[in-house]
């Protein structure tokens, strides 16, 4: 098959984040004081002559369905780029404005909410419009290990921890997670130099609670693997199924935690982007499809009643502590949504499935577990997946169903945090895989049950 791949990129900065809150934890000092590193919007636009993949990279807690639904609209009449190519993918960082509502962790503001919508429809017709290079798509992972721990079984220093939730003995903090490292390297086709890469792995960038606005380590780790691999080279960073991973806090000092941890990924990155051999190069085809389906709530039930209660008054609102103020935001959001019909039944989301030659990106629309892709591994030998996370849209936790059977992890509380009424279902895992199968149109698949 001939090769016809040409890409784009582009990058822009993010509004300014001074005066505005910062989103992703409860006991952060608000508003926002400085900048600790550049927020970046990033994008790779790439065409195979007849099909288009736009993957955006933002570096966001997580963007609402209203406002990715929007940028994808406006630029797909822009471009004449069909709406299922895009791929709006947040890094998650926990130190960035909040575009997506979490309970009195940070204010939506609207106003830095439509500047950041024109910045990233502006980076995307920097990328569609300004592409100059054919391509060659390679695929590469590597084992990286000591960077991560399991939060069910070990606390952030990589202790064990004692009663149900317990490891095993003797096991590492990672011992349980997925720790693989993956690249999608755009080689120049004419000269076999890489011009850019997508880096993906799997954890929750959680080190600041300050009030300084940072990419987190994602933003050190594309930082260093731009600056080595030099000559012009661009990198994006890709949040993968990160529930259940967080970062290992192994000294007192936040910033050497993140040093360790960028500049130990960015070293295993530079290597496979560098070795052309590393990996498997990809069949120079593109197909990005992009379904919506509901996903359950464990439960329908509500009651109302106790949701009124937890409603503050003004008065005692000044006097309450942070959890109860949560509490009562989420109160609040709830009574409302469910006055106007909203999310009865659950939540309908998008879940976009992109193919590169035998690679498929499954974005899911919230913090998804690698047991989900690792199914669908199992069910394909002859395919690679990767999960992206916090794509399209940000509804919180959508456990695998060995996560629910585990336990921990905040499974039965999150959903307040993102102002939903119940937990979502452990069906909802098998309504991503429904999904997948329905795009592969490949029948039925043998996805293995959980053991």
């Amino acid at each position: 098959m001939k090769n016809r791949i040409s890409l784009g990129w582009a990058e822009r900065e993010l509004p300014e984040s001074v005066n505005q809150d910062l989103t992703g934890f409860l006991d952060r000092p608000n508003p926002c004081e400085g900048k600790r590193d550049p927020l970046y919007a990033r994008v790779l636009y790439l065409n195979d002559g007849r099909n288009h993949a736009v993957y955006v990279s933002v570096d966001m807690l997580g963007m609402g369905q209203a406002l990715t639904e929007r940028i994808r609209a406006a630029s797909s009449h822009e471009h004449n780029i069909p709406p299922r190519a895009y791929t709006f993918a947040a890094t998650h960082t926990h130190s960035a404005p909040p575009a997506v509502f979490l309970a009195n962790r940070g204010v939506v503001d609207r106003d830095w909410n439509r500047e950041l919508e024109q910045v990233i429809l502006d980076v995307i017709t920097d990328a569609v419009m300004g592409r100059t290079k054919r391509v060659r798509l390679r695929f590469a992972q590597t084992d990286a290990p000591g960077f991560t721990y399991s939060r069910r079984t070990h606390d952030s220093d990589g202790t064990p921890r004692k009663g149900k939730r317990s490891a095993k003995a003797g096991a590492s903090p990672d011992s349980e997670i997925d720790t693989t490292l993956s690249v999608i390297v755009a080689n120049d086709l004419r000269t076999g130099n890489p011009v850019a890469a997508m880096v993906h792995f799997p954890a929750n960038p959680v080190f600041y609670r300050d009030n300084l606005s940072s990419a987190d380590y994602p933003g050190r780790l594309v930082q260093k693997v731009n600056e080595s691999v030099g000559r012009g080279f661009r990198s994006m960073f890709i949040q993968g199924p990160c529930g259940n991973i967080n970062p290992l806090r192994l000294s007192a000092n936040v910033d050497e935690d993140v040093e360790r941890m960028s500049a130990g990924l960015a070293e295993k990155a530079i290597e496979l982007i560098r070795d052309k051999n590393a990996g498997t190069y990809l069949v120079p085809k593109i197909n990005a499809r992009l379904r919506y389906d509901t996903l359950p709530w464990v439960t329908t039930d509500v009651d109302e009643d106790a949701l009124e209660k937890l409603v503050l008054s003004p008065e005692d609102w000044t006097k309450a502590d942070l959890n109860t103020q949560a509490d009562h935001v989420w109160a609040k959001r709830v009574l409302v949504t469910r006055s106007r019909g909203w999310w009865i039944d659950g939540v309908r989301v998008p879940i976009g499935v992109t193919m590169f030659g035998e690679l498929i990106l499954v974005a899911a629309p919230g913090e998804i577990f690698s047991e989900t892709i690792e199914r669908l591994r199992a069910a394909h030998p002859d395919r690679m997946f990767i999960g992206v996370g916090h794509a399209n849209d940000d509804v919180g936790y959508i456990p695998s169903t060995d996560a629910y059977t585990k336990g921990g992890l905040g499974l039965e509380t999150m959903h307040r945090v993102y102002g939903y009424s119940n937990p979502v279902s452990p069906k909802a895992e098998e309504v991503i895989l429904t999904t997948v199968e329905d795009v592969l149109n490949v029948g039925t698949m043998a996805i293995p049950e959980v053991k």
